[in-house]
């Protein structure tokens, strides 16, 4: 990891490091097959450096090694990206996507009821008393065939 500086959207300087991990094979070959794909919507040809990134994931962090080791920058990163799809979920199963309406008051209360619903709904889903698929999910046991007496 070296240390680098970059620009933000104020173009003012930020001092951070960028950490890299190598994916596992499949998930790398995955991310080649998207980064083609890209490339060839876009109809141009893949960069050879960007198949070659493919194989890793990048984090910023501003977080200096003294601070935060490489590893615990991962693995609060894995958690903000839990957060980020329990949010994506509660804005696809709530419909949070537009407000139905346009005085204050009465989008407050919306978005409140919504959010109340929502942590019902997690704490149902973390309680495992209902099954994201609607069903239970029995573990199966295979037999083996009865021999005749």
């Amino acid at each position: 990891m070296r240390r680098i500086q970059g620009r933000g959207r104020a173009q003012c300087r930020v001092e951070g490091r960028i950490i890299a991990v190598r994916l596992p094979a499949p998930l790398a070959h995955q991310s080649e097959r998207r980064a083609a794909r890209r490339a060839a919507r876009q109809q141009r040809a893949t960069d050879p450096r960007t198949l070659e990134a493919a194989h890793f994931v990048f984090l910023f962090t501003t977080l200096s090694r003294a601070e935060l080791s490489a590893r615990n920058v991962l693995e609060l990163y894995r958690y903000r990206w839990q957060v980020e799809l329990a949010f994506k979920r509660h804005k696809q199963i709530l419909k949070l996507g537009q407000l139905p309406h346009r005085d204050p008051e009465a989008a407050q209360s919306w978005i409140l009821s919504k959010l109340i619903v929502a942590l019902l709904l997690e704490k149902l889903y973390r309680s495992s008393a209902i099954s994201p698929w609607g069903y239970l999910v029995e573990p199966t046991i295979a037999a083996s065939p009865s021999k005749a007496a």
